[in-house]
């Protein structure tokens, strides 16, 4: 048995904020719906947000994504590169 790819069926708009040091204040009020905790780690600091249930690391650089179906998810910043591009205008 092969391992099959799969790419989305249409094309949709997320929501999106990276997190950095310097906005902190704007990623408090962007994940406000859910349950998350500022931390440092090793003279960092870092996010854990909950999500399904479970709790995930969020590092300086990472982005949260809100879908379309309003769940938070973070992912990631070379996945996200690799992944979305900035929506000009409203293609969709």
């Amino acid at each position: 048995m092969s391992v099959r790819k799969y790419s989305l069926k249409v094309p949709m708009a997320v929501e999106a904020e990276q997190f950095t040091e310097e906005n902190r204040e704007a990623m408090n009020s962007f994940i406000q719906a859910i349950p998350y905790v500022e931390k440092i780690q090793f003279g960092q600091p870092i996010l854990e947000i909950k999500v399904f249930g479970c709790w995930w690391t969020v590092h300086i650089g990472d982005w949260i994504i809100k879908n379309v179906d309003g769940v938070f998810l973070p992912v990631r910043f070379a996945v996200f590169e690799d992944l979305y591009e900035e929506v000009k205008r409203s293609k969709i």
